[in-house]
């Protein structure tokens, strides 16, 4: 009875080592699972930055002419640039309140650091409304949060 007894013992305490170690597998496939997922939002991210850095450079290489840029385009470039600047959309609507479609699109092609010229060569507004909307605008150039001003 005394080596059932110790036997059942050893048994026991080998169950507990494995449960220890079943635990802390556990433990150790939660992180993993957790770093995977977190790789896979940054490769999401990574992918969209690509987009959107691609449609504001298309953006910036149609600017050196008149190129009228489609209403699909202009959806593009704004989805383009709410990618890489995800506070800026919630800004916009809270500074201006009510807007036009070109209110918009000078904010977001100044966001994307057109110049004077460039915005008039998109948007064909005269040279006076876009020198008035970027002096009027100008808070369209602050940086989203701190982290953006220590990259510039």
């Amino acid at each position: 009875m005394t080596n059932v007894k110790k036997e059942l013992s050893q048994v026991n305490d080998e169950l507990s080592k494995y449960d220890e170690m079943l635990k802390t597998r556990g433990k150790q496939l939660e992180e993993t699972m957790e770093q995977n997922k977190n790789l896979i939002k940054m490769l999401h991210q990574s992918k969209m930055e690509n987009k959107a850095e691609d449609v504001i450079y298309a953006v910036k290489q149609a600017s050196s002419g008149n190129k009228v840029i489609k209403p699909t385009d202009w959806k593009q470039i704004y989805q383009a640039v709410d990618e890489l600047y995800p506070k800026f959309r919630n800004r916009f609507l809270k500074e201006l309140g009510t807007f036009t479609e070109q209110q918009m699109q000078v904010c977001y092609l100044m966001r994307i650091g057109l110049s004077k010229t460039q915005i008039q060569n998109i948007t064909n507004l005269s040279r006076v409304t876009i020198w008035r909307w970027m002096k009027k605008y100008d808070w369209v150039f602050l940086p989203d949060d701190p982290a953006e001003t220590k990259a510039r």
